[in-house]
């Protein structure tokens, strides 16, 4: 009924949380490299196996599309962090199964052969195996939503939600894209939590430039710290290359 188009590419890109808080800064070109060099570093020393891969472990390019995107090219497209070579991946919607080649993040898509309804939602579950052993199954969704998205600026940053409760970020945590980037870029993402009159820095990843067409980076922000401290409003900078972009969403009790 559907079909699968599941395009890997792994890279050595990983995501990294930042320890401490720090005061709300801009990012530069210094701040992308030193990042990228640390989050090298960092992931390389993480055993998915000893860590597990939580739902945080697996990020979607958009998590709005219309019926033609998801039906069409690449479809809905997904990155998942810190898998492993000979790591099996698949999805529910068929029995395809894609070998992962080397250690690194893993690029992922599959397209529907149907167009599904406006005002729907498109849920599937990625699953991943390791020497025969199911080590994650990753759920993810899709809102189905009208209109042309249309061309994309440079260096677009893109949330999952404007609003979610503290349930549902300490759960599902915050999906966060950087679109239309160059192939080789690193995009580096800072989030950022009022605190008073002042920003408090909560977390800071960065991610290689990846996709069908190589122009993509994508992490989650699972928060750690307790649910009752989790409401506020939160302000995430991303940059990739020269290009840098600003957005806001809002965690309600």
């Amino acid at each position: 009924m559907k079909k699968l188009v599941l395009a890997a590419t792994v890279g050595v890109s990983l995501s990294m949380l930042a320890a401490g808080p720090a005061t709300a800064a801009g990012l530069d070109d210094s701040t992308a490299a030193s990042e990228s060099s640390n989050t090298a570093q960092t992931s390389a020393s993480v055993d998915p196996q000893d860590e597990g891969l939580g739902n945080g472990s697996l990020t979607l390019k958009y998590t709005q599309m219309t019926p033609i995107e998801v039906t069409y090219g690449a479809g809905i497209e997904y990155t998942i962090d810190q898998l492993e070579e000979g790591d099996v991946v698949t999805t529910d919607l068929n029995d395809d199964e894609v070998k992962v080649d080397e250690y690194g993040s893993f690029h992922g898509s599959v397209a529907l052969d149907s167009k599904p309804a406006f005002d729907s939602t498109v849920d599937f579950t990625v699953t991943v195996k390791r020497s025969g052993k199911t080590i994650a199954e990753l759920p993810a969704s899709v809102k189905i939503v009208e209109g042309d998205r249309g061309a994309q600026e440079p260096g677009t940053l893109l949330l999952g939600e404007e609003s979610l409760t503290a349930d549902d970020i300490a759960d599902k945590g915050m999906n966060m894209s950087m679109i239309e980037c160059s192939a080789g870029d690193w995009a580096v993402f800072e989030v950022f939590r009022q605190q008073d009159d002042a920003s408090e820095r909560v977390a800071r990843y960065a991610q290689a430039v990846e996709g069908e067409d190589g122009n993509f980076a994508a992490v989650t922000y699972m928060p750690f710290e307790k649910k009752e401290s989790l409401p506020g409003d939160y302000t995430v900078k991303a940059q990739c290359g020269d290009h840098k972009s600003e957005e806001t969403f809002t965690v309600d009790d």
